[in-house]
């Protein structure tokens, strides 16, 4: 599907309007004849009530009535003509803007996405997406406001120079009031903006931590307290003080409309400005105007409301490409690959200060399997993901097929590599390495291979259920892996959460049955009563990477106990 351009950096709420101008540029039009038609209307009604019967000026009944039943056919018609063009572009540029925050995110690189953290992404998928829309939305009142106001400030100052003043004196005064007021709840949201993003992160908590809440109660009632209950008042106080100032500003509004009646009557009466049929018409033409100028001042919160989304969203420093480019076909015999001074910092946070991994050396063969061993916090995540592709490394090189892997090559390389994670997650879809769906066949083998046979089938393209315990998850996910038919395996602990007769047929049957069909398997592992089946075994310790044995020195897990005394 192919999206209308959008200015990516910076986004403003204009740039976004920008996208559609189109389409609301004919509303506009439409909004101001029929802007015309009712203050034309008004006139017309005013007249016929005022004029004297004799008057020649005056106005047959059925000649104002059918003229009148136009006009107001005229400002129904043209409204609702117009509204729907603008409505139509508000929901068109909200579904683009989704879109495109979406395509944004699937293009930034998972080290960023790391680092912004998944509390404030659902956040600004959610929450200010649905401010930006609300924004859009009040798009009918601003334009149809603004056209009433333009084509009754002419029809005012055509019928008394000295009442439109009166009228811009008190409109001018309530839209720097209504502006001061949208200003602070400007404020307001902002803060209750940033207390939703914790809410988003205590309700992460909330789902993740479900088994040591159940547990504790002490823990749920400090969840509570000290977690989710002080942002949710956060976020009710300071969205409570903003909607606040949105109902004064609307009361402004509707004071404003009585005291410029009262300013009419006074210089009508009192100072003898103007005469009855121009106070009368004045009168009715502000009670015609009252409604716009309403919707037009309290739209303006939703539209600095947006304006604060908007930043937020452009704060996330998402990738600002959103179409995936062509790359080049996959190698099919790539030969080696080769890591040569790989290095990553994480950085200091408080206290910690920070992890260092590498540099590591490291060469694989196209179809070898490689055993990676080490404790916790060794480094052995880090370099899988280093490896994958998804965090770009900041020294050091990685060569495949011949090619320097630089940014512009890395996702070209991720094409080739499948790697299933400790914090994996299984897809409903299945897709075989064209997109397409995989076959029934070929899924099928897997699944009896695997032992899932009987709890999932593939159904048009997609398994019948993912909701399986870990270990059977972790079974599907390999699954989805080689139906993809990527050249390069990584696999983290995957084994941990198996029982021990499926361990033993992963090692001694799958691990081989995929290195005898060219697949290059770089695997973290604890099972020492396997690693005989690796032609390369390794060992991670606080970001270093020690080679143990290797090609032609495979030595049995017995052995290597002996070596350590064991």
């Amino acid at each position: 599907m192919t999206l209308p351009p959008m200015t990516l950096r910076p986004m403003t709420l204009g740039s976004i309007l920008r996208t559609r101008w189109r389409r609301i540029t004919a509303g506009a039009v439409l909004n101001f004849g029929s802007a015309l038609a009712g203050v034309a209307a008004v006139a017309l009604f005013s007249h016929a009530l005022t004029a004297p019967a004799m008057d020649p000026r005056a106005v047959d009944l059925w000649q104002a009535a059918g003229l009148g039943l136009l006009l107001i056919g005229a400002l129904f018609g043209l409204g609702m003509a117009s509204q729907s063009l603008i409505v139509g572009a508000g929901h068109a540029i909200v579904h683009d803007l989704r879109l495109r925050l979406v395509r944004r995110l699937m293009a930034t690189e998972v080290e960023t996405i790391d680092g912004i953290g998944s509390a404030r992404i659902l956040s600004t998928l959610t929450k200010d997406v649905s401010m930006i829309s609300q924004a859009f939305n009040s798009l009918p009142f601003v334009i149809f406001g603004g056209a009433v106001l333009i084509c009754g400030y002419g029809y005012l100052v055509w019928l008394s120079a000295v009442y439109a003043l009166a009228l811009a004196t008190v409109t001018v005064l309530v839209v720097f009031v209504a502006r001061r007021l949208a200003v602070r709840a400007k404020h307001y949201r902002r803060l209750a903006r940033d207390a939703d993003t914790r809410i988003h992160e205590a309700f992460e908590a909330l789902i993740r931590g479900r088994n040591e809440l159940r547990l504790s109660r002490v823990r749920r009632a400090a969840f509570l307290r000290d977690d989710l209950q002080p942002a949710v008042e956060e976020a009710r106080r300071q969205e409570s003080t903003a909607d606040l100032l949105g109902v004064l500003t609307s009361n402004v509004v509707n004071a404003a409309v009585l005291l410029t009646i009262l300013v009419i009557l006074v210089l009508k009466q009192g100072l003898g400005v103007g005469s009855l049929e121009q106070a009368a018409a004045a009168t009715t033409l502000i009670l015609f105007i009252r409604a716009p100028l309403a919707g037009l001042i309290g739209s303006l919160p939703h539209w600095l409301a947006g304006t604060v989304a908007v930043r937020s969203v452009e704060s996330l420093a998402l990738a600002t490409q959103t179409a995936e480019p062509s790359l080049p076909p996959a190698a099919a015999d790539w030969s080696r690959l080769d890591l040569s001074g790989l290095g990553y910092r994480y950085p200091a946070r408080g206290a910690d200060a920070g992890f260092a991994f590498g540099p590591v050396d490291l060469s694989v063969a196209q179809g070898e399997l490689v055993f990676i061993i080490g404790g916790n916090g060794s480094g052995k995540s880090t370099f899988a993901r280093l490896v994958a592709g998804l965090y770009p490394p900041q020294q050091g090189s990685i060569r495949f097929a011949g090619r320097s892997i630089t940014a512009s090559e890395r996702d070209w390389y991720r094409q080739h590599v499948a790697v299933i994670l400790s914090d994996f997650h299984l897809f409903q879809q299945a897709l075989a390495a064209d997109g397409e769906a995989p076959s029934t066949e070929a899924a099928d083998r897997l699944l009896r291979l695997l032992a899932l046979d009987g709890k999932v089938r593939l159904t048009d393209g997609a398994w019948s259920t993912v909701s399986l315990s870990q270990g059977q998850r972790k079974r599907l996910a390999l699954i989805a892996a080689i139906l993809e038919n990527k050249s390069i395996l990584i696999l983290d602990e995957w084994a941990a959460d198996q029982d021990p007769d499926f361990r033993r047929i992963f090692y001694m049957g799958i691990l081989p049955l995929l290195k005898d069909q060219g697949k290059t398997i770089i695997a973290i592992t604890h099972d020492d009563h396997y690693f005989d089946v690796a032609d390369s075994l390794y060992k991670m310790e606080n970001g270093a990477l020690t080679r143990i044995h290797g090609g032609g020195d495979l030595r049995s897990p017995m052995s290597f106990q002996r070596e350590k005394g064991g």
